[in-house]
């Protein structure tokens, strides 16, 4: 079990990290699907892949999230917060750009962020998973319990979505990952 979760809870973190905008509960919702596929190990179908089954989980479990979330907002003060809390909210980069730079990254990234958020779930998690869990188109497939086709129409879909570029600095770059 220990390999398995060495091998990929860091990807499935940032996937779901993505996702939900929250390192913290992307690592809550990690730990819970391992428990998870510890718990239900004899419902796997061995002739299924088993990131198919993991990302399953962990992908209901973060739309669950989601809904929760949406029922009861929750809104905290930055001030209140602490600073472990506010560095966990920050995408941080292992090399740090000039600060004019770096803002211009930031920006681009918050739009880009507001621009899939503005996505339809069904439209959005697949390219998610594609854009920053580097699956295959047929994984995703499996996933989402569909067909390659309907995945690829789900991408089409999304390219051809209105995107805003007022809160883009470069407008050209808005559609990098679709």
């Amino acid at each position: 079990m220990a390999r398995l979760l060495n091998r990929h809870a860091p990807k499935l973190r940032r996937v779901l990290a993505r996702m939900l905008r929250d390192e913290i509960e992307a690592a809550e919702i990690v730990e819970e699907t391992f428990i998870r596929v510890h718990r239900y190990r004899d419902r796997f179908d061995v002739g299924a892949k088993f990131t198919t089954w993991l990302y399953t989980i962990a992908l209901n479990q973060a739309r669950n999230r989601l809904r929760s979330r949406s029922r009861q907002p929750e809104f905290v003060p930055l001030d209140e917060l602490t600073e472990e809390e506010l560095e966990a909210q920050q995408i941080l980069f292992s090399r740090e750009p000039a600060p004019d730079a770096y803002l211009e990254k930031m920006e681009f990234a918050r739009g880009l962020e507001l621009s899939l958020a503005a996505l339809s779930p069904q439209l959005r998690e697949p390219l998610e998973l594609f854009a920053y869990g580097d699956y295959p188109q047929a994984e995703i497939a499996a996933c989402f319990k569909c067909s390659l086709k309907s995945i690829e129409s789900r991408f089409y879909h999304a390219r051809k979505q209105p995107v805003s570029y007022k809160h883009l600095t470069r407008p050209t770059k808005a559609l990098v990952l679709m």
